[in-house]
């Protein structure tokens, strides 16, 4: 007698490897959002940073199981940047862990806010920006608010490429970069589209081979740097304020 195949087997098969992909993606983000930012503070994984979470909203099916890993792993992102606040008193402990889980939920709300953004249409180049800034914005005020770690701070090495804060805040550097994921993701796509033989975009808004997007990255990064050494160049003149710092001493 011939073995009948099932028929949700490869549904099945495929619920699981986009699962999987989830947990690598959410484990990605996390790792490379810590370690672009101090103590290590290696920078240049900025650019990259985001694009788990770019896939993330380009992945589907999607369920709540899915969004509860990445839930976990901005936890645990974090727990670990914010670590430093047990130190103060043990008391201390279970309100680190919940603002960890409080903070976790941005991730997932980016996820979600671009997704519908890119459902409705919109391009990834100004989506992704414009979601990951909206999402600091709200985290940065809402309730008490704390802006710890924002993305644009994994640049503050870079004084060449930070002084566009003068104009945004650290929002227009967490732009940039965020915009640069966006670029490097499209760079990567095309090159696996043209390695499989794929002549398709990623998105129908965009064009095959992503140039534009590349292009337009990389004339707001060149802007950016020459407006910076601009800003750096410039004579400074003594401070006419009077700073008083005091302390205790224990």
């Amino acid at each position: 007698m011939n073995e009948i195949e099932s028929p949700v087997a490869p549904e099945t098969e495929s619920r699981s490897a986009v699962g999987s992909r989830w947990w690598r993606l959410s484990a990605a983000w996390a790792l490379l959002s810590w370690t672009s930012q101090p103590p290590l503070s290696w920078w240049p994984l900025c650019i990259v940073a985001v694009i788990p979470l770019l896939c993330a909203a380009k992945t589907d099916p999607i369920s709540r199981k899915r969004f509860a890993v990445l839930f976990l792993a901005g936890t645990c992102y974090w727990a670990v940047t914010l670590q430093g606040l047990r130190h103060a008193n043990p008391l201390i402990y279970p309100c680190w862990i919940v603002l960890s889980a409080y903070l976790g939920i941005y991730p997932v709300f980016f996820v979600l806010v671009l997704r519908r953004l890119l459902r409705r249409g919109a391009a990834t180049l100004w989506a992704a920006p414009v979601a990951w800034v909206g999402m600091e914005c709200i985290r940065n005020y809402l309730l008490t608010g704390i802006s710890a770690a924002m993305l644009g701070h994994a640049l503050s090495d870079v004084p060449s490429m930070i002084q566009i804060a003068d104009l945004g805040g650290t929002y227009a550097v967490s732009l940039i970069i965020v915009a640069a994921n966006v670029a490097l993701l499209s760079a990567w796509t095309y090159g696996a589209q043209r390695f499989t033989g794929s002549g398709e975009p990623d998105r129908a808004d965009e064009s095959p081979d992503g140039s534009p997007t590349v292009i337009v990255v990389i004339v707001l990064w060149t802007a950016t740097y020459f407006y910076g050494r601009f800003r750096l160049g410039q004579p400074t003149r003594p401070s006419e304020t009077t700073l008083a710092l005091i302390g205790r001493s224990e």
